[in-house]
C-alpha cells in the first residue's frame, strides 16, 4: 500500500469551531447538534422572560389608566357637586332679585296709577270737543250699522235744514221720524239749540237730537234743552234706543191718532225729564265705569304677562351662564 493509500485509509478529521481543536466529522456533528439544542433552550428562557416582561408592563399601564379614570371620576363628581351649587346660589340670588323686581315694578305699577288718576280727572275736566266728535257721514255710518231696518238718509248739502234724517221702521212699516244735527265745536250755543228746535216743525216730528261735544255748563254727555236732546256721540245710540223703542211701540197700538198723538207728547216730556235724563245718566256712568274695569283689567294683564316674560328670560340667561362655566371647567378651559 503506498502512502496515498494509508492517508485515505485514515479516519478523516475536522477543527471544532468552537474550540479550534481538531476532531472527527462525527463528533463535529454531536456538538453542533448540543449547541443547536442549548440555543433554542436559550431562546426558550428569552422568550418567556420577554413575554412576562411585557405582560407586566401592560399591567402596570392598566394599572396607570385605572388610576387616572378614578381621577377624572372623582373631578367630574366634584364639577358636579359644584355645578350644584352654583346653579342653587343662581337661583337663590334670581329669587331675591326676581323679589326686588316685584316690588319695585309694584311701586312703580302704583306710582303710574296715580299719574293715570290724576290724567283721568284732568280729562274729564276738558272740553267736550276734546273727548272725540264725528263728522256727519260717521254719524250717517253709526246710525245706519246700529238700525240696519231703518232709512238713514243725509239732508243735501246746501239745503236749509237738519243733516241727518233718521226713519225707523218696523217690518218695512213706517214708524216715526228721528232728526240729528251734528256739532262739532268747542263751545255750547244756545243758538244751535233754538236752529234744532225749527226742525220740529220742519219735519214734524217731535224728535230732535243735537249730537255734540259740547254742553252747557255742568251737563256732559246728555241733556235736553227746550225739548231738544243734547246727546254725545260716544253715548248717542244708547238715548236712541229708548226713542226708537218708544215710536215701535206707538206705532204698534191701536189706537186713534189723537190717542198716539198724546202718548207721543207724554212720550216726549218724559224723554227730556230729569226722571229719564237721571236713569240715562246711571245707565252712561255704568258705561264709563264698565270700560274703565275692562282696560285697568287689559292692563293687569299686559303687566302680569309682561312681568312673567322678563322672568322667564331671566331664568333662561342665568342658566346658560351655569351651564356654559360648568362646560368650561370640564373641558379645562376655566
Amino acid at each position: 500500500m503506498n502512502t496515498q493509500a494509508m492517508i485515505h485509509s485514515l479516519p478523516q478529521r475536522d477543527v471544532c469551531p468552537y474550540c479550534g481543536q481538531p476532531v472527527t466529522r462525527r463528533q463535529l456533528e454531536a456538538i453542533r447538534a448540543r449547541v443547536r439544542a442549548e440555543e433554542q433552550a436559550r431562546l426558550k428562557v428569552l422568550e418567556k422572560q420577554l413575554q412576562e416582561q411585557a405582560a407586566a408592563q401592560v399591567r402596570a399601564e392598566l394599572a396607570k389608566l385605572s388610576k387616572r379614570e378614578s381621577a377624572v371620576a372623582a373631578r367630574e363628581q366634584a364639577l358636579a357637586q359644584r355645578a350644584k351649587a352654583l346653579e342653587a346660589a343662581a337661583k337663590l340670588k334670581f329669587d331675591e332679585g326676581y323679589r326686588k323686581a316685584c316690588v319695585e315694578a309694584a311701586r312703580v305699577q302704583q306710582s303710574l296709577q296715580k299719574q293715570v288718576d290724576g290724567l283721568k280727572r284732568r280729562l274729564e275736566r276738558k272740553t267736550a270737543d276734546d273727548l272725540g266728535a264725528v263728522s256727519e257721514e260717521e254719524l250717517i255710518e253709526r246710525l245706519r250699522r246700529a238700525y240696519p231696518e231703518d232709512v238713514i238718509e243725509p239732508v243735501p248739502r246746501g239745503t236749509n235744514g237738519a243733516d241727518v234724517l233718521h226713519h225707523v221702521r218696523e217690518r218695512g212699516e213706517p214708524c216715526g221720524c228721528i232728526v240729528y244735527e251734528s256739532k262739532n265745536v268747542k263751545t255750547f250755543l244756545s243758538a244751535h239749540v233754538e236752529k234744532a228746535r225749527g226742525y220740529r216743525t220742519q219735519y214734524s216730528t217731535p224728535y230732535v237730537v243735537l249730537v255734540t261735544t259740547a254742553f252747557p255748563a255742568g251737563e256732559r254727555d246728555f241733556c235736553a234743552r227746550d225739548g231738544v236732546l243734547l246727546v254725545h256721540p260716544s253715548k248717542m245710540t244708547y238715548v236712541i234706543d229708548v226713542i226708537r223703542g218708544a215710536l215701535i211701540e206707538l206705532a204698534r197700538a191701536s189706537a186713534e191718532r189723537t190717542d198716539r198723538e198724546t202718548k207721543g207728547g207724554r212720550l216726549l216730556a218724559y224723554v227730556v225729564s230729569d226722571e229719564f235724563k237721571e236713569r240715562i245718566r246711571g245707565i252712561l256712568d255704568a258705561i264709563d265705569d264698565l270700560r274703565n274695569v275692562q282696560a285697568e283689567e287689559r292692563k293687569r294683564h299686559e303687566y302680569v304677562w309682561g312681568t312673567q316674560e322678563e322672568a322667564y328670560r331671566a331664568i333662561e340667561q342665568f342658566a346658560g351662564r351655569i351651564h356654559g362655566r360648568v362646560r368650561a371647567i370640564v373641558e379645562g378651559r376655566g
